[in-house]
């Protein structure tokens, strides 16, 4: 009989991985990418390791409905690196649509007054606007998400996950549910959970493992040699998924 596979000491593998790639002091970067590529696979990756080490706690405090959002942003990380890393200028509608955001909250809070809203706001909401001008807005192939996952090989069935995960990320009457069951003996006909779980909770730390490896084959890909490339593929093998950022073929 096949043991189950312990997800968490995958991730736990993963992140040994990433703790090797923070403490090196240089790294030889491919050429033929842009720049600022790069720079947004690195952050992305960083955060994705950061949200999986949440994961890790939560999980291990009994928490796993806590841990759903935070394996959300694990996945939009997962899946914006690769983006940007195979299509071409995908790194100017993530940029864009950072400006605009800034530009969007600086204009806010100077009419409404914000106290901290200053002359020098002005001068930076001016920098975001002429940002977004020189490159472009965000196409809705970045802003969708599911728009995002449909220009990705292997991402088929990550929709519905997303929307699972996005469903209980919000205050909405499907997380009260998971802390609430019914009682037509009690006065509410609801009697209250000491502590929520979810059905999910097994499978979503398959995906939480899946995102963390799918954010270091991206920062992998940006490297000259792939120098983590036989390990990445291991774990790849393991958890059956693929191994490579690619971008679907057009149809």
């Amino acid at each position: 009989m096949t043991a189950p596979t312990d997800y968490r000491a995958i991730i736990r593998r993963l992140l040994a991985i990433w703790d090797t790639e923070t403490n090196r002091t240089t790294v030889e970067l491919r050429t033929d990418i842009d720049f600022q590529v790069t720079v947004l696979v690195r952050g992305l990756t960083a955060h994705a390791a950061d949200c999986a080490r949440g994961v890790l706690t939560l999980y291990d405090a009994s928490q796993p409905v806590a841990a759903v959002p935070v394996i959300r942003s694990l996945m939009e990380d997962a899946v914006t690196a690769g983006w940007v890393l195979v299509v071409p200028d995908g790194w100017k509608a993530v940029v864009s649509e950072g400006s605009r955001t800034r530009a969007a909250v600086l204009r806010d809070a100077m009419a409404a007054n914000a106290s901290w809203a200053d002359a020098a706001s002005e001068a930076r909401r001016q920098e975001y606007a002429e940002q977004v001008k020189a490159l472009g807005a965000a196409p809705p192939s970045y802003k969708v998400f599911e728009q995002r996952l449909r220009a990705l090989e292997g991402t088929d069935d990550m929709y519905m996950v997303y929307r699972y995960l996005s469903g209980l990320s919000h205050a909405s009457s499907e997380t009260v549910d998971l802390y609430t069951a019914p009682d037509p003996g009690s006065p509410l006909q609801v009697r209250y959970r000491r502590q929520a779980s979810h059905s999910m909770a097994a499978n979503l730390l398959v995906s939480a493992a899946s995102s963390l490896l799918h954010a270091l084959i991206a920062w992998d890909m940006t490297q000259v040699g792939r120098p983590h490339q036989a390990e990445l593929d291991a774990i790849a093998s393991e958890l059956g998924v693929t191994n490579e950022w690619r971008a679907k073929a057009s149809s």
